[in-house]
């Protein structure tokens, strides 16, 4: 009997707390077909961790990424939306420059 009760007790035991960095090592693969970077997600670049791991925080209600060219803001953004949707999910906005370029970021990229 206490090994059921200790099973129990497994399975709805609060998980640990992750970063959405230590989440996204666990949770994200990568395809080859859009990163030379494909497979599983390694933070690359040291500059996206800390904005990764920010909205995560609570009462983070709005990051701004700004940084140079094909420096992994668009799979920061990815990163971040899934997260939330994986581990509280609430309302998100992803702002595209034209209907079309959202279209194929959802097709191409998020699914």
């Amino acid at each position: 009997m206490k090994k059921l009760e200790q099973l129990a007790f497994d399975i709805f035991a609060p998980k640990d707390a992750q970063t959405v960095t230590e989440w996204a090592i666990d949770n994200i693969v990568i395809p080859s077909s859009i990163s030379a970077y494909g497979g599983n997600y390694k933070p690359i670049n040291k500059y996206v961790i800390e904005p990764l791991n920010r909205a995560g925080e609570l009462g983070t209600e709005r990051l701004v990424l700004n940084w140079s060219t094909q420096a992994s803001k668009t799979l920061c953004m990815s990163i971040i939306l899934l997260n939330g949707i994986a581990t509280n999910p609430r309302t998100s906005l992803v702002v595209f420059p034209s209907a079309e370029l959202g279209r194929r970021y959802s097709i191409d990229r998020l699914q």
